[in-house]
């Protein structure tokens, strides 16, 4: 699956694990992020596996909206 990319954050997956980098302060992130988290639901259910990790470690900066 490609990367999104947009507005200063980086999401993407590789091998079992779903990569945020950058900020996310978008006003409403929920509008262009929760798609592309979808496809990735998607994709993981399909596949049946087992385990997906979601590393935060790069992610500099998330304002409250986006944790909703």
């Amino acid at each position: 699956m490609p990367a999104l990319l947009l507005d200063g954050v980086q999401i993407q997956v590789i091998d079992d694990a779903v990569h945020f980098s950058g900020v996310i302060a978008m006003r409403d992130p929920a509008t262009a992020i929760t798609p592309y988290l979808s496809r990735i639901h998607r994709a993981v259910v399909e596949s049946r596996a087992k385990e997906l990790r979601v590393d935060i470690t790069k992610l500099r900066f998330m304002n409250s909206s986006s944790i909703r």
